[in-house]
Parts: C-alpha cells; structure tokens; sequence
C-alpha cells in the first residue's frame, strides 16, 4: 500500500511530535533527576510524564 500526499503528511507531522515529546521529555527527566531523587522510578517516570503533557499542551495552546 502506498500512502497518499496528505497520509505522508500525516506521518511526518507524528514523527515531529514524537521527537519533540522525547526531548523534552529527556530536558525534565535531566532536570529533575537529583531534586526528586527520593521518588522511585515508576514515580519519577510518572512525574515526568505529566510535566511532559502539561508542556506539550501549553505549547499547542499558544498556537492555536
């Protein structure tokens, strides 16, 4: 199966926004690391995660 002009599309506008999650993702975990040492990892994984989300939505906010 071939993908379409706009499915191409599509793909790339996912590939950005999940390389963009990544990043900053990593930027917080990085940050973070020593302050919150005392969380466990599923924790801090989880910390990081909704900081992860509340930036990303920030973000989607001020574009529209």
């Amino acid at each position: 199966m071939q993908l379409g002009k706009y499915d191409r599309m599509a793909s790339h506008n996912d590939a950005v926004v999940h390389t963009r999650r990544d990043n900053i993702r990593d930027d917080i975990a990085k940050r973070l690391r020593n302050v919150c040492s005392h969380l466990s990892d599923a924790e801090f994984k989880k910390l990081v995660e909704a900081m992860t989300d509340q930036k990303l939505k920030g973000e989607r906010s001020r574009t529209v």
